[in-house]
């Protein structure tokens, strides 16, 4: 019998996955890798890319081991689509021939970009929403430029991943708006390309494809992409958008006032709103929602289960056992860990004119035998640093926007950690609610596909029948004063590593 699903692919900062699932959101199967990257030859050591060609291998691996795990069949998979990390991107020639795959985490742009910034940052940023320039495709062409112009000379269109992915399933060059902000070459108000993006390089706005948006048909697998992945020719192929965005949608996140949180390898914030939003300060991003005249303003924590994950290596232990309700109190009545001690690993209130290094580390006072420091203050530290980190950016959305969110949603892989959850709701003294799907950008992408092909009416619909489900956790009132004071002290401190930071 006929058992109609759509499939998503997903390539994330640290793996790449497929997703298939029914029409009503539950899943059949999810396959996932990790992605491979390199420094080329010659190159600095912050310099990274992938090969869009082993990347597609990987996927078209990925695609039949989903096939065969869900026990569909090519014709039951009704349409595709994909999303990707923000601030990768794919250059490719005239003749679709790829010339360079880069994640997010290359800056081999670092000074073009600073250059760009420090000539018009100000108001290059209220067209595109994001700060600093090097992380973004005009410093990333400036480079190539620079040091590489033959490659350059050879540039005839810029991707976000997912669009490039997108061409490799269907031949079409299309690129989703919620994308193309997400690699700065998009004015996020208008939606629409902008030639001040461009201003300094010798290259034109042709180089940007044709616009489009996430939930619309744009081909069909081709014969080509048949071949490699297993899908049947002629399945529809719909644009997606970038992981946050689709995470949000995966959520249920899509109204105006609602706020997500995807607690990944890294922290976002996205606040939705129903107008483009920019910060007098420069100190957040804005970008546009997949779904239509939504926009979302954000401030992140930059790092989140990365830092915890390095944290358990460093203790011996799993990431998803840092469990601090199952480690016990240490017995000695002096003990002073749990109210002295706090942690400041990576995540942070996000400043986007002043990303970079920073001090960090555990703050408890000395002598810490004497003290009573404990293993499970450590844990509980590290997991109260990003719950504070979480607040501290939350505040920072409310104040640029002037918007109390009417409703929290946390999602991501963090979320495994049985404690966060409770934590998080008694750090914010507000109700939350928390996905139950880990992975809930592939879940976004699929439901674009579904919508592009007309199972429904739009995006909003397909949030509200495919969302994966989800439970509310209550503050804890007893422990909300406290966590007030914990956070309060944890700011100072922060805002004194900060002065430190600058001095060093």
């Amino acid at each position: 019998m006929p058992d109609p699903c759509v499939l998503a692919l997903d390539m994330g900062t640290s793996s790449l996955k497929c997703l298939i699932v029914g029409l009503d959101g539950r899943v059949r199967a999810l396959t996932r890798r990790p992605v491979r990257y390199f420094r080329p030859e010659g190159l600095p050591p912050f310099s990274q890319e992938f090969s869009p060609a082993t990347v597609w291998a990987d996927v078209c691996d990925l695609i039949r081991e989903c096939l065969t795990e869900a026990g569909v069949r090519p014709e039951d998979v009704m349409a595709v689509a994909t999303t990707s990390q923000r601030g990768g991107m794919v250059f490719l020639d005239q003749k679709g021939g790829e010339l360079y795959g880069g994640p997010n985490q290359d800056v081999r742009a670092f000074f073009e970009g600073m250059e760009i910034d420090d000539q018009r940052g100000e108001g290059l940023y209220s067209v595109t929403g994001h700060l600093p320039s090097f992380l973004f495709a005009p410093a990333r062409l400036k480079w190539f430029q620079v040091h590489q112009p033959k490659i350059f000379e050879k540039i005839d269109a810029v991707l976000p991943i997912n669009d490039w992915l997108t061409f490799r399933m269907s031949g079409q060059v299309r690129c989703a708006r919620s994308a193309l902000g997400e690699i700065g070459l998009l004015n996020i108000a208008t939606g629409e390309k902008d030639p001040l993006i461009m201003k300094g390089l010798d290259i034109g706005l042709d180089v940007v494809p044709a616009l489009g948006h996430a939930g619309q048909q744009v081909g069909e697998v081709t014969a080509a992409a048949s071949g490699d992945t297993g899908l049947r020719e002629g399945t529809p192929v719909v644009l997606g958008g970038p992981d946050t965005q689709c995470g949000l949608l995966g959520m249920g996140v899509v109204e105006a006032e609602q706020l997500g949180v995807l607690a990944g390898w890294s922290g976002p914030l996205q606040l939705v709103t129903s107008q483009a939003v920019f910060d007098c300060e420069g100190r957040t991003w804005t970008g546009r929602h997949v779904v239509a005249h939504r926009w979302v303003l954000e401030s992140s924590t930059t790092e989140a289960g990365r830092s915890l994950e390095w944290f358990a290596t460093v203790l011996g232990t799993d990431y998803n056992e840092i469990d601090i309700e199952g480690t016990p109190e240490p017995e000695e009545s002096d003990h002073l860990g749990h109210d002295q001690t706090v942690a400041y690993l990576g995540p942070r209130i996000m400043n986007a004119k002043k990303l970079g290094v920073q001090q960090g580390g555990f703050m408890f006072p000395v002598p810490a035998g004497q003290m009573g420091i404990s293993r499970r203050d450590l844990m509980r530290s590290a997991l109260e640093n990003l719950a504070f980190a979480i607040k501290g950016n939350a505040l920072q959305l409310a104040e640029v926007s002037g918007i109390e969110p009417s409703m929290v949603c946390l999602g991501g892989g963090v979320t495994n950690i049985r404690a966060f959850a409770q934590l998080t709701a008694d750090t914010l003294d507000t109700a939350i609610r928390v996905t139950d799907m880990k992975d809930p950008s592939p879940l976004g992408a699929a439901m674009c596909a579904a919508t592009g092909v007309g199972i429904y009416g739009s995006l909003a619909e397909a949030a509200v029948e495919m969302k994966a489900p989800d439970r509310s956790i209550e503050p804890d009132k007893s422990n909300a004063s406290l966590m007030e004071e914990r956070f309060e002290r944890w700011l100072s401190l922060y805002r004194g590593l900060e002065s430190l930071s600058g001095e060093l």
